[in-house]
């Protein structure tokens, strides 16, 4: 027979191994996604309270929960131990206290003396009188009864076969309960409901949830769709004023909840907003889109202005939601403008260029319209690469020119005592000041080479799959205190000081090889610069202290971190190309340097060649003759034949940006066409929030592109 088990302990293991599938996954995935970052803009100070802030940064709302699941763990594990009857192995030597060599004698003399301490004659306890006829008798018997002995030796128990112990795995109280005829039904359903429905239905809304996003951003598969292929997609010419309009319509601010509670805090917004844009005022179709589009517009202008706190606490959280989104969408509006297209299977540069510049205006807090006043060459040292500084606004800048300060570079040089004493004649806070010059030591310096070869070959025919590899070095004005070690270079990469932007960014870079006439990316990457940030940390800028202060273009610079990139060389020609390297939360830090390629038409003599084979002719096919290779190559060639310089297509480009640009000079937010990527509405919800704006239309506003 059959033993039955207490169902208690049973059932603390029943939820130990529940707990068990979901805690060991989430820890696993906490500790490998634990991003950890080095902070350059750290002072000496800070970093001795490095651990105190690491222990304080620790005690999230996510961490704390995981740290109270394992303590329920060891709870139960502590329970199941205490309650658990583990199964005992019979051993009668050890019962009665000898050797397993005893003889006779001695088994009679252990079995005497155990007796007069267990016997119920000798001794009253219940448990005594228990022990000595479930333990002490057998045990005896087992070593002098022949037939106990050889079930001792089969079975390992003087008594033969044991039966296993049996259970279910239910606490007695809800046994009882469906004992009970009367309640017997409702403990069934608890049961059911408990064990079985809620962990699907948990199940169920999590893979829902899921199938929503796609990639390491966790994109709405429905965002991709409009910035790829609706009305509002990303355009060939779409510069940095225009990227508010396409990336304000991703599903993600489509549907962020917008009741008619909120209208009046919008309201206070868009009168804000008003004021640093008057243009808005007379653009009515920038109004007649949805309201959750417009105050997801409206919250990024708020941030871009460095106006955060004035927004009401009601829209606080609408207002970290589009700060934390943001930078994953503008990174999906750079892959796709990356996308080959035809007929050259090269991206766009224009609309790349404008959402990574997108980018370093979300990170730093600097307003759109800045980024069109830095038209000189060396946009790098513009308007907007000091109104990344915190506390910097325009009044600030002009009084600040007035003394020959005219771009950040020339902060930079100045001594840190002027430096300083010139910021305390603008009469700014110690904190302020203090600000301001961690992000100045923090700021990289880019030292960037590159080259395009192809491997083993001495010159490059159309068709070869040419390598750039472009050869980077960083350095910072903090490596230069002292303070900041290897040790420091830690983790992903390293952490960008940013006071107005509330969520941790690691530093990363995009590396583009691009071809401007022809407004084509040919191939890009985005990527953290860790390796190159410790070759400057340990050497210092190779160009000034290796190369006798030559530029970028003409030292030969090995060193640093290497990143390889390939791209089919399509057409004949010599090719002005450049390789511009952009950080993604940097404004000032951008380097762009020129790589002369000169692609040779592929000729017939070169018959004991070993290069591959033009691009789409299968290689493989070694009785594939000249003409069918020449076939194949002739028709990747675009219909116009390209000059070798690129001067026609050069000239039609240029013509179309200037085009392009005169549009963009006359207003920053045209909203009067199809291009502007303008959402419409028609919904109740919508033209309350335009009668509270004082906007409406006369005719009915259909929508399009699914954006209903």
């Amino acid at each position: 027979m059959s033993d039955e088990v207490d169902g208690s302990s049973l059932f603390g293991v029943f939820l130990l191994s529940i707990l068990s599938l979901v805690l060991i996954p989430w820890t696993i995935y906490k500790c490998c996604n634990s991003e950890t970052s080095s902070k350059p803009f750290e002072l000496a100070e800070r970093k001795k309270t490095r651990w105190m802030r690491k222990f304080r940064e620790f005690w999230t709302c996510g961490n704390i929960t995981l740290l109270l699941l394992w303590v329920v763990a060891i709870l139960l594990l502590a329970y199941v131990q205490q309650t658990q009857k583990e199964a005992e192995i019979f051993d009668p030597f050890e019962i009665l206290g000898i050797e397993q060599n005893a003889e006779d004698p001695d088994i009679k003399r252990a079995y005497k003396k155990l007796a007069l301490q267990y016997h119920p004659d000798k001794n009253p306890d219940p448990k005594a009188a228990e022990y000595f006829a479930e333990k002490i008798t057998k045990a005896h018997a087992a070593l002098t009864d022949p037939i106990s002995k050889e079930n001792w030796i089969k079975h390992g128990h003087p008594d033969g076969p044991q039966g296993s112990a049996v259970g279910i795995a239910i606490p007695k109280w809800l046994l009882e309960e469906l004992k009970d005829k009367k309640r017997a039904p409702m403990a069934l359903l608890l049961m059911v409901a408990s064990f079985i429905l809620l962990p699907l239905a948990i199940m169920g809304c999590f893979l829902f949830r899921s199938n929503k996003f796609t990639g390491p951003n966790n994109i709405m598969h429905e965002t991709l769709e409009y910035y790829a292929y609706s009305k509002y997609n990303v355009k060939e010419s779409q510069s940095i004023v225009r990227i508010p309009e396409t990336l304000v319509v991703a599903k993600e601010f489509i549907t962020l909840h917008t009741p008619a509670e909120h209208q009046p805090a919008c309201e206070d917004i868009r009168k804000l907003m008003l004021r640093y844009h008057p243009e808005l005022k007379e653009k009515a179709a920038f109004w007649k889109r949805r309201a959750s589009v417009v105050k997801a517009h409206l919250l990024l202008l708020t941030h871009l202005e460095r106006e955060q706190d004035s927004v009401p606490a009601l829209l606080q959280n609408d207002l970290k939601y589009v700060q934390e989104r943001t930078p994953a969408l503008l990174e999906e509006i750079v892959k796709i403008a990356c996308i080959p297209r035809r007929p050259y299977g090269y991206g766009w540069l224009t609309p790349t260029i404008g959402a990574i510049q997108m980018s370093q205006c979300v990170v730093q807090a600097v307003p759109i319209a800045s980024r069109k006043q830095t038209t000189r060459r060396d946009h790098a040292d513009g308007y907007a690469a000091l109104l990344q500084l915190p506390g910097m606004n325009t009044d600030l800048l002009r009084q600040m020119q007035k003394k020959r300060i005219q771009s950040l570079n020339d902060l930079i040089k100045m001594d840190d005592k002027d430096r300083v004493e010139l910021l305390n004649g603008l009469r700014l806070e110690n904190t302020t000041i203090q600000d301001i010059d961690t992000s100045i030591g923090a700021i990289p310096q880019l030292t960037v080479t590159a080259e395009c070869v192809v491997d083993g070959e001495e010159e490059i025919i159309e068709g070869d799959v040419v390598t750039c590899r472009v050869h980077l070095v960083i350095t910072r004005r903090s490596h230069e205190s002292g303070d900041f070690t290897e040790s420091d270079l830690r983790g992903q990469g390293a952490q960008v000081f940013s006071p107005y932007f509330p969520f941790k960014r690691t530093e990363k870079w995009y590396v583009i090889l691009a071809y401007q006439p022809w407004n084509a990316v040919l191939t890009w990457t985005h990527t953290t610069l860790k390796d190159a940030e410790l070759y400057g940390l340990q050497y210092g800028d190779p160009i000034e202290k290796k190369n006798n202060g030559q530029t970028p273009v003409e030292a030969d610079l090995t060193g640093g971190q290497t990143i390889e990139m390939q791209f089919p060389a399509r057409h004949e020609g010599t090719f002005d190309f450049q390789v511009i390297c952009m950080s993604d939360c940097w404004i000032g830090c951008d380097q762009t340097i020129p790589v002369k390629v000169t692609v040779r038409k592929q000729a017939r003599t070169r018959l004991g060649s070993t290069r591959p084979s033009p691009m789409g002719a299968d290689s493989d096919d070694d009785d594939e003759d000249d003409v069918t290779q020449k076939r194949v190559v002739k028709k990747q060639e675009p219909k116009e034949k390209v000059p070798d310089d690129g001067t026609k297509y050069a000239a039609e480009v240029e013509e179309e940006e200037e085009e392009a640009e005169d549009d963009d000079d006359e207003e920053d937010y045209d909203y009067d066409s199809d291009e502007t990527g303008e959402l419409e509405t028609g919904s109740d919800e919508d033209e309350q929030y335009r009668q509270g704006n004082g906007t409406s239309t006369d005719e009915e506003i259909s929508e399009t592109d699914g954006l209903q």
